[in-house]
Formats: structure tokens, sequence, C-alpha cells
């Protein structure tokens, strides 16, 4: 009994350790430290990992796929056009990255899919979006192949700026 509670204070006391060296050594150190590059890089190759083993990517390029009549009736465009950008857009590419230093945020979508919204925020770099869901805050790396089609996310909002369900565009949403 002795050893299984020493073990579990040792792990508690590793847990604790790790959270400051991946959460308080940065902020100490400053953005600019080497540590703190190294600390952001593991993050990010983690977000990734666990962004692909839930094949969430692959669902969504899916559900697009699904449902692009639907995309081509609520947007205006063409089906050629929009099936076009589909598969252009490549979903399962985007890498989670870090926001580039001065990316001026150009745009802000919401949308809402399965009782969940999302708010999709690009920028001057149309390298990367931000995506806000779940009380999670993601940006990801848009490939240079589907960069032209990330501006159609404009559309996803109407003329007068409301939000426009998505059950509209990307399914039923359930």
């Amino acid at each position: 009994m002795k050893i299984l509670r020493r073990t579990l204070i040792a792990i508690l006391i590793l847990i604790v350790l790790v959270c400051c060296v991946l959460f308080l050594l940065p902020q100490v150190l400053g953005k600019n430290h080497p540590v703190t590059a190294i600390i952001d890089d593991s993050k990010i190759a983690l977000t990734n990992s666990a962004i692909d083993a839930t094949g969430v990517k692959g669902r969504a390029q899916e559900a697009l796929e699904a449902n692009s009549e639907r995309i081509a009736e609520a947007t205006g465009l063409p089906l050629a056009t929009v099936n076009e950008a589909i598969g252009a857009l490549d979903i399962e590419s985007w890498q989670v990255t870090s926001l580039p230093r001065g990316a001026v945020e150009t745009g802000t979508v919401d949308v809402d899919h399965g009782g969940v919204t999302a708010k999709v925020t690009t920028y001057d770099d149309p390298s990367v979006v931000t995506v806000d869901a779940y009380g999670q805050t993601v940006t990801l790396a848009v490939p240079e192949s589907s960069q032209a089609y990330v501006r159609y996310l404009a559309l996803v909002e109407d003329a007068d700026h409301r939000r426009v369900p998505a059950a509209g565009l990307f399914g039923s949403g359930e």
C-alpha cells in the first residue's frame, strides 16, 4: 500500500512538473526563447496527432462533399464551382500551426452545425485560418493549393450578415 501511495504521489508530481514546463516556462522565458519554440512545436505536434486520431477533418470534408448541392443553392454558386472548391480545400491536409506575427484579421464567419457553433477567422495571410469551437482555439495552416478557396467562407453569411445555419450548407446537422 505504501508503494502504491508513493507511486501515485510521484505521478502527481510528474504531472505538475510537466504542466509547469508546458504552460509556465514559455511565459517566463518569453516568446523568442529557443526552449519556448521547442515547447510550442511539441504542443502543435500533439494537437495535430489528436485531431488526426479523431478523424474530424475527414468527416468535415465528407460533409462538404455530401452537401455540395445545398451549398451551391445557399451560396448561389454553380455546382461545378462548389465541387471544385470543396475538392481543392483538401481539409485533410490542413495542419495545426501558430498564427504568424503580424497576421491581420480580415473577417469571421459563424457556422452552426450539429448544435455546435464554430467561429472561423480569416487573415490577410491566406496560409492560415483560426477555428474557435468547443471552447478551443486552433490555428490551421492552409495548403497553398487551398488558399484561393478560403475566400468562399465569406459566402456562409448572407448579405445582411446574419448567421446562416450550417444545416443548409453542410447537411442536416444531425
